[in-house]
């Protein structure tokens, strides 16, 4: 096997040969002389079949020539040709090794972030205080330290009690939990009174601690005294404590909003713009020549969305923003139009 291998590894060729006016038996001597054959396959006739060391291809040739020979066939094996090959696709191997270099670095980064189980906060206040403390999407995955990572974001966003990052080949999950706030303690050992907030019809009184003043149906204003830290006992005493209840009344609410009679309205002339970008870990490569729009008012619309090549989705995610011409128009209301709107 290692005799093979070493066979393999400095080339070897094999020829077929036919010899017309001698012996295959006398071409085999010559060479013996000449090259270090490696093996003899079978003579029938005329024919020889034979495999020498490539470096002794020159030699045989000239055994062959001399002894009038014809070559039937001739084929070298072992790793140079590998080598050879190679060599005659030069651009052919330099992509592969510029390609292989590429996702191997490719490798090293964050490609994509992806939110789970968030559903109170936005996505983008999360991602923006992700990339505040570092953590962005293109970022080197070595550079990442996830529990100081957990503990900054904690301290920053005090609406989440709890955040794990798990990194699974380029793509990093966020699962974050909202923190759940205690309500407010009552201070029990301070003596309050419970007023009406409103004007209103009372509909129901429950008063778990102190003298209830007003019943049902009664009409009441607002400031006015509804339970009372002061209730007498049965023994006509008077017992001071803290009031604590609930008051469930019928209000009514006056409101006033402010309509601006001078309205702008957005007419699109139907002239438009587009523009194309890769952002491929995180930054942003424009496509072509991208000349600014020379209208003055535009609204901009940017959609993005991962290229899919044979249902796999690529870390590579395609921009586009159109940029849409628009007329801004004033228009003066009516009274009814603003009363209506």
């Amino acid at each position: 096997m290692v005799g093979n291998l070493i066979k393999y590894i400095c080339g070897y060729t094999e020829y077929n040969v036919f010899c017309p006016t001698s012996a295959p038996f006398y071409l085999i001597k010559m060479l013996g002389n000449c090259a270090d054959l490696l093996s003899i396959g079978t003579v029938n006739g005329q024919y020889v079949g034979f495999t020498c060391k490539r470096k002794y291809d020159a030699q045989v040739l000239e055994c062959i020539e001399k002894c009038g020979c014809e070559i039937i066939s001739k084929q070298q094996k072992g790793i140079f040709l590998l080598f050879s090959k190679a060599y005659s696709r030069i651009g052919m191997v330099i992509g592969a090794i510029i390609c292989c270099a590429l996702i191997y670095m490719s490798s090293l980064f964050i490609w994509e972030i992806r939110l789970v189980g968030n559903e109170n906060l936005d996505d983008a206040e999360i991602l923006n205080t992700l990339n505040y403390l570092g953590f962005y999407e293109g970022c080197l995955k070595s550079k990442i330290n996830l529990d100081k990572l957990h503990n900054d974001f904690l301290l920053c966003e005090k609406r989440v009690s709890w955040i794990a990052v798990n990194i699974k080949g380029n793509i990093a999950y966020v699962e974050t939990s909202m923190r759940d706030f205690p309500p407010d303690k009552i201070d029990k050992s301070a003596r309050n009174n419970i007023v009406a907030a409103h004007d209103g019809i009372i509909v129901r009184v429950d008063a778990y601690e102190g003298g209830k003043l007003v019943k049902e149906g009664e009409v009441v204003s607002k400031g006015q005294l509804l339970i009372s830290a002061f209730f007498d006992t049965k023994d006509n005493n008077v017992f001071f404590t803290n009031s604590r209840g609930s008051v469930i009344a019928k209000t009514v609410r006056n409101f006033e909003v402010k309509v601006n009679k001078n309205k702008t309205s957005i007419d699109f002339t139907g002239t438009k713009k587009e523009k194309k970008s890769l952002i491929i870990l995180g930054k942003e490569i424009p496509l072509g020549l991208f000349v600014h729009p020379d209208y003055d008012n535009y609204i901009k619309q940017v959609s993005k969305e991962n290229i899919v090549v044979l249902g796999v989705k690529l870390p590579i995610k395609l921009k586009k923003t159109i940029y849409h011409e628009v007329k801004y128009t004033e228009q003066t209301q009516t009274y009814k139009q603003a009363r209506k709107q």
